[in-house]
């Protein structure tokens, strides 16, 4: 014997027209005028005006495009105290830097990150024979 599928003795035999009593006619919004128009007593509308006024921004470098030189590094905070320990002869461990600012693991690696970024000198990192990393700042 064949077996019937669930599906179908589940469908309605007939279906019921809806009345039309019960239809929902969306309101549509009458068209706004145009924004070009001069104002009755001459004037421009705002949206005239914004366009004559708008600010030129000066030409931008595409995202992610070398710049022609690095930056100068930071004078003060929590930067500088990194640039000094990871310049010294052997460099700085994680656990250094995170000491002295104060930072998670993560923070301190995406700065190491950002400052060879912004120095434009490599980042040297050996693997300590105490298992932790340790950084130092490379010459250009």
């Amino acid at each position: 014997m064949p077996r019937k599928s669930s599906i179908a003795t589940n469908l309605p035999t007939t279906v019921k027209a809806m009345k039309p009593s019960k239809l929902v006619t969306p309101e549509v919004a009458e068209p706004r005028a145009s924004t070009t128009s001069i104002k009755s007593d001459g004037r421009k509308t705002a949206a005239q005006s914004a366009r004559k006024t708008a600010v030129q921004l000066p030409e931008q470098k595409p995202l992610g495009a070398p710049s022609n030189s690095p930056t100068t590094p930071p004078q003060r905070g929590k930067l500088v105290q990194v640039i000094s320990l990871i310049e010294r002869d052997g460099g700085a461990s994680l656990n250094d830097l995170m000491a002295a600012t104060g930072w998670q693991a993560h923070s301190v690696r995406g700065a190491l990150s950002t400052l060879k970024k912004r120095l434009g000198r490599p980042l040297d990192s050996t693997l300590q024979a105490d298992g932790q990393r340790c950084y130092q700042l490379g010459k250009t």
